[in-house]
């Protein structure tokens, strides 16, 4: 479970089912495009500093710099493996 009680593995593995074919064929090979983890984890980070602004009651921009960097790397690595992990269930990758 990630920050926030985000479950970022399961997220991950919803993820490439909503991926396009072209973005499955090179998650088959290893690669996920930086353009798919960008754009989630760009959500996330919204998504978290709107929840903080509320519940702390400070400006959302100060929310956005205070999310720890540590703390999405590790969330956007539980949702690489989730990714993987999907995939690989299906049988679709090639390595």
């Amino acid at each position: 479970m990630g920050l926030a009680g985000i479950n970022t593995t399961e997220l991950g593995r919803g993820l490439y089912d909503l991926m396009t074919e072209e973005d499955k064929n090179l998650v088959a090979f290893g690669m996920i495009p930086k353009t798919v983890i960008d754009k989630c984890m760009n959500s996330i980070k919204e998504k978290l500093s709107e929840i903080a602004s509320k519940q702390y009651d400070i400006p959302i921009e100060d929310c956005r710099k205070a999310i720890r960097k540590k703390a999405l790397a590790t969330m956007e690595k539980e949702i690489c493996d989730g990714i993987y992990s999907r995939a690989s269930e299906l049988k679709q990758m090639v390595c």
